[in-house]
């Protein structure tokens, strides 16, 4: 589904996909607000939020059974206005004082209840180490079935069981307090940042530690 709700995803696709044995995942984009102005009537919000996104999911049902909820939210625009990127940790303050992070919450709240109602899973996902936004989300009863992370880890960096940056015993044993299951839907090295001037083989290596680090 297409920021402005059109389902843009080509069904012969996931068709092919789902037929070989493979599953897709979708992210949800509904155009709640396109000018960001993170309107404070929760309610309406929500609603609006909620019938903008049950056609999308509708469409797809058939052959998508995992819906993420926006995506990357904490690097939205006027979130990172309110709350310094991965400044919080596991503490919600930043977001209670975030006036747009409470808009999007009703709006988080929209999608996961229009997922839910047609018998799907929703997914949502965190960014970088502030777990506070997930704790967050489940106090303003935004409903998931998936946290969804994204791992960019270089190869020089801590293994991903065990990087203090990320918090106590890493990032997996963090996401692992909230009592869900994990996918990991975005996955690369972060020698890519250095891009034009990437090392591949430092790349290669971070990617091959990083996947024997998840398998164990």
């Amino acid at each position: 589904p297409s920021a402005e709700g059109r389902v843009i995803d080509n069904p012969v696709s996931g068709e092919r996909i789902v037929a070989n044995g493979g599953k897709a995942q979708l992210i949800i984009e509904n155009n709640w607000d396109a000018n960001r102005t993170c309107p404070q009537d929760f309610a309406r919000v929500e609603t609006d939020s909620y019938n903008l996104t049950y056609p999308m999911v509708e469409a797809m049902k058939d052959i998508v059974h995992e819906f993420e909820i926006l995506n990357e939210i904490q690097w939205r625009n006027e979130i990172t206005a309110q709350v310094t990127l991965n400044s919080q940790l596991s503490s919600t303050a930043g977001y209670y004082a975030s006036p747009c992070s409470m808009t999007i919450a009703a709006v988080a709240r929209g999608i996961s209840r229009a997922i839910h109602d047609q018998g799907q899973r929703a997914i949502l996902g965190v960014v970088g180490r502030d777990w506070g936004f997930l704790y967050f989300m489940r106090e303003q009863n935004v409903a998931w079935d998936l946290t969804g992370a994204h791992f960019y880890q270089g190869a020089n960096q801590e293994s991903l069981l065990t990087d203090p940056w990320w918090g106590t015993n890493g990032p997996l044993y963090q996401l692992s307090l909230l009592g869900k299951p994990i996918t990991v839907n975005e996955f690369h090295c972060a020698e890519i940042y250095s891009y034009p001037n990437i090392d591949y083989e430092s790349c290669f290596k971070a990617i091959d530690k990083q996947l024997k680090e998840l398998a164990a």
